[in-house]
């Protein structure tokens, strides 16, 4: 999600289960922070440019295809829902 065109390859992990992952490979988390916000300001802007000037030449469309506006808009509705957060983290090896 949003790149994936089938449900087979669209499925996303907590981030409990992140850490989990992480852990096991032998990290520690060291900071984590929640960028969902960030996430909706920044996809808002991306649906506003190419609402006014139609898709990039070299952008997310090169990655998603033909579909990229409705997948963009399905993350971001996931996000201002809450189903889908935006995390990111500072891991060290132990």
């Amino acid at each position: 999600m949003p790149w994936a065109n089938e449900e087979e390859i669209s499925f996303l992990q907590t981030p409990s289960e992140m850490n989990s992952i992480l852990e096991k490979l032998g990290y520690h988390q060291v900071e984590s922070t929640d960028q969902t916000q960030k996430g909706i300001e920044f996809f808002e802007a991306v649906l506003e440019k190419i609402g006014k000037f139609g898709p990039p030449k070299l952008g997310l469309n090169v990655l998603m295809g033909a579909s990229t506006k409705d997948k963009i808009i399905n993350l971001l509705s996931g996000l201002k829902e809450g189903k889908i957060m935006l995390q990111s983290g500072i891991y060290k090896k132990k």
